[in-house]
């Protein structure tokens, strides 16, 4: 592993979280390989998705995590109604 070869994990409120999984795809990742910043994207957010968020990285030069967390609130999710009128 060179110093710019890294893992990054995800986690939100402590726990790590099952990102870019078959089986449940709400959850992305992209970046964070080679010097690029790392991402997290969250499709059909809901509320449940509110919490602390922040990722860790770990590489040949040890590990690194923010001193504080990300906070995300989600106040109200969007909905669309759609209607066939004659």
């Amino acid at each position: 592993m060179s110093i710019v070869d890294e893992e990054t994990r995800w986690f939100k409120d402590g726990q790590q979280l099952q990102v870019n999984n078959a089986s449940d795809n709400r959850l992305v990742t992209s970046g964070g390989n080679n010097g690029s910043h790392p991402s997290l994207i969250i499709w059909q957010l809901s509320r449940e998705d509110s919490g602390d968020y922040f990722c860790e990285l770990h590489n040949a030069m040890g590990r690194g995590r923010p001193k504080l967390p990300l906070r995300l609130s989600v106040l109200y999710v969007t909905s669309v109604v759609l209607q066939i009128e004659p």
